[in-house]
């Protein structure tokens, strides 16, 4: 039986489609030896026929959609959806959640909707069309935030990465204008292909809960521990600024824009961690960590600490394992 949910996450997904190509356009840079790939990762809240409250988080890469959908305050399994869009219009598939090792995904809903922007409006369909929904989505981020192309320039690594490329700068064009507004330069080590990936990655995100993109660039061949050149907007100045904290421990990050928190996953040795960064007072303040690790005898235990903030200081308050 169609559930609402899955309509809300194809809607999500196309409208996160559109605003991918509206917010920025990729430029090829003839002086460029690889081309950077603009992600956009979004976030919006909504409805399924006006009164079932969703929320989705979604990334557009290109003309592929892809994230995870919950009911507004289910702090529970998340569906996944998956997608393609052209131009305004989306067509995204919503699969059933997968929790067993091994088990299937598979495609329970369909939806098809248009993105104008900010806004999106569309309808799902359970498999056998036998039910539809409509679903409404807004994103969180400013309706005023101002949209770029955004270019990279290249050369060859020095060594020992001669075979890869290293980015030198990256270029924000406005594009009503088509002037250059900002040159992002002073990093040496963004190379890629990397390990995890084999393109330039540059990704706009609301990284300080303003409403506003931020940017990320990865930094160099990680597998994991994946490090980030970071600049967060700023409204005030109408330019992005390096943020070097972010630098220090924004490992792998997962922005939480609803609760102004940010999640970041590392891993010592073997053993993960998740670390919890609360935004307070244009500063990222650790509240929690959770470690994940092994006894002599093979027995896995968990580990976590709380920390509260001290004079713009995290200090450990409690600490338990089991």
């Amino acid at each position: 039986m169609y559930t609402p949910k899955f309509c809300i996450v194809q809607s999500i997904v196309a409208a996160l489609l559109f605003l991918c190509s509206s917010l920025v356009l990729a430029e090829k840079d003839d002086t460029a030896k690889h081309d950077a790939t603009l992600v956009n990762v979004m976030h919006f809240n909504g409805t399924i026929n006006n009164k079932q409250q969703v929320e989705a988080d979604i990334t557009l890469r290109g003309n592929e959609v892809s994230g995870y959908y919950r009911y507004s305050g289910d702090n529970g399994e998340r569906g996944k959806l998956k997608g393609k869009r052209n131009g305004k219009y989306l067509e995204i598939d919503i699969y059933n959640w997968v929790s067993n090792i091994g088990e299937e995904n598979k495609v329970t809903n369909n939806c098809s909707g248009t993105f104008d922007g900010y806004r999106i409006k569309g309808v799902c369909f359970n498999s056998t069309r036998s039910e539809s929904h409509q679903v409404r989505l807004t994103s969180l981020a400013n309706i005023n935030a101002p949209y770029w192309r955004i270019k990279t320039d290249a050369i060859k690594c020095q060594e020992p990465y001669t075979r890869k490329i290293c980015v030198t700068k990256v270029k924000l064009i406005d594009a009503k204008s088509n002037n250059t507004v900002q040159v992002l330069r002073g990093f040496t080590d963004a190379i890629f292909p990397s390990a995890m990936m084999d393109e330039n990655q540059i990704i706009l995100e609301d990284m300080n809960f303003d409403g506003y993109p931020d940017i990320r660039l990865t930094k160099d061949s990680s597998y994991v521990n994946v490090p980030y050149f970071y600049w967060l907007y700023s409204s005030d100045l109408r330019k992005f600024v390096r943020n070097e904290e972010l630098e220090d421990y924004a490992l792998d990050p997962e922005f939480n824009l609803r609760e102004r928190k940010v999640l970041t996953h590392t891993r010592n040795g073997y053993q993960p961690v998740t670390s919890t960064y609360v935004y307070e007072d244009g500063k990222y303040v650790l509240t929690k960590r959770v470690e994940v690790w092994w006894d002599d005898k093979g027995n896995d235990h968990v580990t976590v600490t709380r920390y509260k903030a001290v004079n713009g200081k995290s200090v450990e308050i409690d600490k338990k394992s089991k």
